[in-house]
């Protein structure tokens, strides 16, 4: 999937980010440097446990300041995300497809490396972290999420 991607990284360059790389399977990559100028790109296997390396020498090497873990991968993903979420010790967001691997694995947000590590789910992305049903009151379904934060150390 390259649209989520694609709207991340042009989402950090709006906001000020200097440096903006996105790391993805090749064929995400292929698709994006088509579409993008600013943005840097990294061809991983997002399957491969190589990857995790790949990706941490890169953040050492280039002083990445913040990570954004999600959006666009697919469920082959979820040990690298897991290993990312666990050993990189950036600022991160977790996002799309980041939160659906970890709402079907919480001990890895228990567990996390990030100094503050952001969770943007929307309603159904929120859901799949509880059993039941979400509160349809605003204020109540707050409460529910200032808990989860506050018990998962996440924002």
């Amino acid at each position: 999937m390259v649209g989520a991607p694609f709207l991340v990284g042009q989402a950090a360059l709006r906001v000020g980010a200097g440096l903006v790389t996105i790391a993805s399977d090749k064929p995400v990559i292929s698709k994006l440097e088509k579409r993008v100028v600013e943005i840097m790109t990294l061809a991983v296997t997002t399957g491969s446990a190589q990857s995790v390396s790949v990706i941490q020498d890169y953040i050492r090497t280039r002083k990445v300041s913040v990570l954004v873990v999600g959006p666009g991968l697919r469920p082959i993903a979820a040990p690298l995300v897991s290993a990312l979420l666990k050993t990189v010790n950036l600022p991160t967001v977790l996002d799309g497809s980041g939160l659906e691997i970890v709402a079907s694995n919480r001990e890895v947000l228990r567990h996390h490396a990030s100094p503050g590590l952001v969770l943007t789910p929307h309603l159904g992305e929120l859901q799949r972290f509880f059993k039941q049903p979400l509160p349809k009151n605003q204020a109540e379904l707050l409460i529910l999420g200032g808990s989860f934060a506050k018990a998962e150390q996440v924002i």
